[in-house]
């Protein structure tokens, strides 16, 4: 069964999962449930069916048993402040100190760091309510394994999360019912666009070299078009004998090593500014910063913020794409960079929180005082 959903009346309730893998959490007792503001949501569910070997049955199909079931589940949602992305993004980069510290006293603007672990024993329960039927489909345990996110100038970033799932459970057999879903609620909305005028109070992108003694600055700012980051961790489906429910997938286990690369395309040719060539020719270490900064202050407090924080980058393996296609093209650099940690070289100056052992860090503030992520799966 495959099932894709882009229409605007279906709410869809996430939350961080904890207790026995393939069990529902309860959205109602929860910390952090919420309505997701989704773009997309596909899934697919398929049971790998077992036909009988038999020459005989006059060449007839008369039986068929049913074998594992993989459950697989991708969700776009627009990148906004305050929005509950950040729970999936939260389960898949293991962050442990996620809880929010308020910034101002009495402020309501708190500020949450979610680190790339070198594990994450973090899960989902994803639930979607169908309006006209009231009909409830159930994700009672996902497991993200890949995050993308990408962004253009002047417009709405986008993140896609891919993820596993334990199984998929229908009205009665669902924890969380029509009536819990209708009571949550959805974040306050406001679209993180990309340096987008009266939509940002500050944005930036700086990279430079990396450095354990000096942080990036405004002199390190350069003019980007857009801007890609994509993770992964590998996982594996192990489907174990448990019982009745052996035909459902234990708990995913990671097979690999984590991935992250990172890239942006530049406005134009310009070595004195970027050399891309030569960076890459060198293999120089760098590191780099995103910051997107909403017009809306919380309360009297902080701003809502998004920030990225990269302390290792390596130039990836090929060499910048410069785009010399003819002359009346405009040469507009890409430029790629696998992250790495900085254990040889030391914490990058200036970030937030990822240093030696972390590839990266998003720290976001925003309303939101819930945990985003401090269970286990």
């Amino acid at each position: 069964m495959s099932n894709t959903i882009t229409v605007s009346n279906v709410d869809i309730g996430v939350c961080v999962h904890s207790g026995t893998y393939g069990t529902a959490a309860d959205m109602l007792t929860t910390s952090g449930a919420a309505l997701i503001h989704a773009s997309s949501l596909t899934y697919t569910v398929s049971d790998n069916n077992f036909q009988p070997r038999d020459v005989g049955f006059s060449n007839q199909i008369s039986r068929v048993e049913k074998l594992e079931r993989t459950v697989d589940v991708t969700m776009s949602c627009d990148i906004s402040y305050n929005g509950a992305w950040a729970i999936p993004l939260a389960a898949f980069l293991g962050s442990t100190t996620a809880s929010g510290v308020e910034q101002t006293v009495s402020g309501g603007d708190y500020k949450h760091v979610l680190r790339y672990e070198a594990e994450s024993t973090i899960g989902l329960t994803m639930a979607y309510l169908a309006i006209e039927d009231d009909k409830v489909i159930e994700f009672p345990t996902l497991t993200v394994t890949d995050v993308e996110i990408s962004m253009d100038n002047a417009n709405v970033g986008t993140v896609t999360f891919t993820m596993i799932g334990s199984d998929l459970k229908i009205n009665a057999d669902a924890v969380n019912s029509a009536s819990d879903l209708d009571s949550l609620s959805y974040p306050t909305y406001r679209a993180a666009v990309l340096g987008g005028g009266g939509q940002c109070a500050n944005h930036y992108f700086r990279l430079a070299d990396h450095s354990t003694g000096t942080p990036l600055d405004a002199d390190d700012e350069l003019e980007i078009i857009n801007y890609t980051l994509s993770m992964s961790r590998p996982y594996q489906r192990i489907f174990t004998l448990k019982g009745c429910d052996s035909l459902k997938t234990a708990q995913p286990l990671q097979i690999g090593l984590n991935q992250a690369s990172m890239a942006f395309t530049l406005g134009s040719v310009d070595s004195d500014t970027f050399d891309s060539i030569a960076k890459w020719n060198a293999g120089t270490q760098a590191m780099s910063e995103l910051l997107l900064t909403s017009p809306d202050q919380i309360d009297s407090g902080e701003y809502a913020s998004i920030k990225v924080q990269c302390p290792g980058m390596l130039p990836a393996s090929e060499a910048p794409v410069l785009g010399f296609g003819s002359n009346a093209e405009l040469v507009q650099p890409v430029v790629s960079y696998q992250l790495i940690t900085a254990e040889e070289s030391g914490a990058a100056a200036g970030m937030t929180d990822p240093s030696n052992d972390s590839y990266l860090a998003f720290v976001l503030i925003d309303d939101v005082v819930d945990n985003y992520g401090s269970s286990s799966a």
